[in-house]
């Protein structure tokens, strides 16, 4: 986690972080071994797996990562993801407001609610 927060660091003072917008997202990967841990998974017939959920900006620079059963849905992800990055986010201000882009499964009133965490 030290060498994630100090590479973040580095890359803000090189490049900086573009907090006017950020994207939130996530991939399913095979874990073969999670079984014990993550459970058995019933949207995918008891194969074993897991997803991650990253929160992140400009040219897909991680800054929070969380990761779950295969059985979770992402919108349950959402506020935890948004809550965890590991580099402090500025306040938006009038002039330099700041956005999230979700794919359609960050609809409704679980996506309102873990948004929460990001509009504050």
């Amino acid at each position: 986690m030290a060498l994630w927060r100090s590479g973040l660091a580095e890359y803000d003072e090189m490049e900086g972080l573009a907090w006017n917008w950020q994207g939130v997202g996530g991939a399913m990967v095979k874990a073969p071994r999670a079984l014990e841990c993550m459970g058995a998974n019933p949207t995918d017939r008891g194969k074993e797996g897991a997803q991650t959920k990253f929160g992140g900006l400009r040219g897909g620079v991680p800054l929070s990562i969380v990761v779950s059963g295969a059985n979770v849905h992402e919108v349950k992800l959402l506020a935890a993801t948004l809550g965890q990055a590991v580099r402090a986010r500025p306040a938006p201000r009038a002039k330099a407001p700041q956005h999230l882009c979700a794919d359609a499964g960050f609809k409704g009133a679980p996506a309102r609610h873990g948004q929460a965490a990001f509009s504050v």
